[in-house]
C-alpha cells in the first residue's frame, strides 16, 4: 500500500509540473542547444504518452483492476530505474549541501549539479508512458471513488 501511495504521489506531482520548462532558463543546465533538445524531447515524450494513455475498456475497469495496473506501472523496471536515478541524484546534492552548511561554507555547484536538470529530464522521458498512464488511471479511480485512493486512518 505504501508503494501505491508513493507512486500515486509521484505520478500526480510529476504530471502536474511537466509543462513547465525545466532546463535552460536563467543559465541552469548545460549549453542552450542541449537544453532546447532536452526540453523538446520531454515535450515530444509527453505528447506521445498522453495520446496513448487511454486504452479500450478503461471505462469498464473496476477499482481492483485500476489498482493492479497502477502497481504494475510503478513496478516497471524502466520506471524504477529512473526513480532510483533521480533519488540518488537528489540525495547526493543534499549531502553536499548539508556538508557545506555544517562547515559554514557556501555550496559550490559541481559538474553533476550542472548536468542534473538534463539528466532528470532524460529520466522523465523514460518514465513518461507510466506517468501519463498513471494519470489516466488516477482520473478513473477518482471518478469511481476507489477506496485505495483514501489515505489510511492513523491508528
Amino acid at each position: 500500500m505504501r508503494l501505491l501511495a508513493t507512486g500515486l504521489a509521484t505520478l500526480t506531482l510529476t504530471a502536474c509540473v511537466l509543462p513547465i520548462p525545466m532546463i535552460g532558463a536563467g543559465g541552469i543546465g548545460t549549453n542552450p542547444e542541449e537544453a532546447r533538445a532536452a526540453n523538446a524531447s520531454l515535450m515530444q515524450a509527453q505528447e506521445s504518452a498522453a495520446s496513448q494513455a487511454s486504452r479500450p475498456g478503461d471505462a469498464n475497469m473496476d477499482c481492483a483492476a485500476i489498482q493492479t495496473e497502477l502497481m504494475a506501472q510503478m513496478k516497471d523496471p524502466k520506471f524504477q530505474a529512473a526513480m532510483s536515478s533521480m533519488g540518488a541524484r537528489a540525495q547526493g546534492q543534499k549531502a553536499r549541501q548539508d556538508a557545506a552548511i555544517a562547515g559554514g561554507k557556501q555550496v559550490a555547484p559541481t559538474e553533476a549539479d550542472t548536468r542534473a536538470p538534463v539528466d532528470t529530464t532524460a529520466d522523465l522521458v523514460t518514465m513518461m508512458p507510466q506517468i501519463m498512464r498513471g494519470q489516466k488511471l488516477n482520473e478513473l479511480a477518482t471518478a469511481k471513488k476507489c477506496a485505495f485512493l483514501k489515505p489510511p486512518m492513523p491508528s
